[in-house]
């Protein structure tokens, strides 16, 4: 989906509800998003911040994912039952962390409704990275890796290119 055409589902979904679930990825950044959305409207969670807040540290990537999983669902909880109507987009960042533990997105549709919307954001200038040869060689990075992940887990026209 294009920057224009976003723009235009937003503006139809804020007129009233839709009978389907606004999961979507924003390609592109954080800020460029958030300004185009109604003041007050929206809410920011930050991915980074919920796992700074986990009740321990994981030792292996299952129990990392299963972590981060179940903060992620108490975090979405509190925000459907404290104001998803007042704040009815969710706009996540961070979302590297989805990439990098293969968190599904099942905690995020659990809240879903025809009056919500959920936006995971995935920085074009970090995919976009090229380490150039500054990194080790048994160090493998992979750039597009986010948006690769979370683009096969929503449906097709529900990644938005914000360029």
């Amino acid at each position: 989906m294009k920057r224009d055409q976003f723009v235009t589902a937003l503006e139809t979904f804020f007129k009233g509800p839709r009978p389907y679930r606004h999961l979507s990825v924003w390609h592109g950044e954080a800020d460029d998003l958030m300004s185009l959305l109604p003041a007050g409207r929206a809410r920011a969670l930050n991915l980074f911040q919920v796992a700074t807040e986990l009740n321990r540290h994981p030792l292996a990537r299952d129990e990392a994912n299963e972590l981060l999983h179940d903060a992620l669902r108490l975090q979405l909880r509190d925000w459907y039952a404290g104001g998803a109507k007042a704040h009815p987009v969710l706009v996540a960042t961070g979302c590297e962390l989805l990439a990098r533990y293969q968190v599904g997105l099942q905690p995020f549709y659990e809240v879903l409704t025809d009056y919500s919307m959920i936006i995971l954001v995935c920085s074009a200038e970090d995919a976009a990275y090229d380490p150039k040869g500054r990194l080790p060689g048994y160090v493998r990075c992979e750039p597009g890796a986010t948006l690769t992940y979370l683009s096969r887990l929503v449906e097709d026209n529900h990644v938005i290119e914000a360029s």
